[in-house]
């Protein structure tokens, strides 16, 4: 049985040991994530993709990298199965391409 000074310290140790631990694990993780991300990668055409798929909450029905809802295609490799011309007819006038169905 620990003495309440021997319990007390045992405890602040503890707890100093865990948050390094922690403080250790997310500087580290911070660390790995441009390189996870690619982020060197991302040209002004990818960061303004990201910002309209966030923006017009293509999520909500899309997935894109396994991310997202399952209620509309799978989007992430979308331009190697369909190609330019259909994705450019597609944010055009989404209407056109499926008359009378939701889209987007």
């Amino acid at each position: 049985m620990l003495s309440k000074s021997q319990a007390k310290a045992f405890f602040l140790f503890g707890t100093a040991v865990c948050s390094a631990a922690f403080i250790g694990l997310t500087i580290d993780t911070f660390q790995r994530i441009p390189g996870q991300t690619r982020q060197q990668n991302m040209n002004p055409e990818v960061i303004r993709g990201k910002h309209l798929f966030e923006k017009n909450n293509c999520m909500g029905c899309h997935t894109i990298f396994g991310e997202g809802a399952y209620y509309a295609p799978e989007l992430t490799k979308v331009f190697e199965r369909r190609g330019s011309v259909f994705i450019k007819a597609i944010l055009k006038d989404p209407e056109a391409m499926y008359p009378g169905q939701k889209n987007g």
